[in-house]
């Protein structure tokens, strides 16, 4: 998201995948990712489960489908 503020204005809607239990290294917490979205002027229309944990069932990993609210 950070590589692409130059452009990100002219984004209307944005598809991102956004991991939950820190898969990657330095990735940002599920709370820090929306709330960045968020501020960007962004508002969630959907969220879809990517993968789970096959033992708990815990989201590992799902896209957010967002679309421009504020510009």
């Amino acid at each position: 998201i950070r590589g692409s503020l130059q452009t990100l204005d002219q984004v209307q809607v944005l598809q991102t995948e956004i991991s939950c239990k820190g898969i990657y290294t330095d990735t940002p917490s599920v709370p820090q990712r929306l709330e960045e979205l968020l501020n960007l002027g962004f508002s969630i229309t959907g969220i879809f489960p990517i993968s789970r944990d096959k033992n708990t069932m815990e989201i590992l990993e799902f896209d957010c489908l967002l679309i421009r609210t504020n510009k």
